[in-house]
């Protein structure tokens, strides 16, 4: 990374390397899906989101 006025920006190194990790993301994302509908990976997101409702957080998603 190389810093100019205060704007940083990924070197050639650097943005390969972001590029690695998003593939890696992509595949752990795909195998964690794996076997997993979409009506249960809803399910699973919403009991965690209630419990923080209920106590008094924020669950709102970004």
């Amino acid at each position: 990374m190389t810093e100019d006025a205060g704007t940083l920006t990924l070197t050639e190194a650097g943005e390969a390397g972001r590029l690695r990790a998003g593939e890696r993301n992509a595949r752990a994302y795909e195998q964690m899906q794996e076997g997993v509908g979409t009506a249960e990976y809803v399910a699973a997101l919403n009991v965690p989101r209630r419990v923080i409702a209920n106590l008094g957080g924020d669950s709102d998603l970004p």
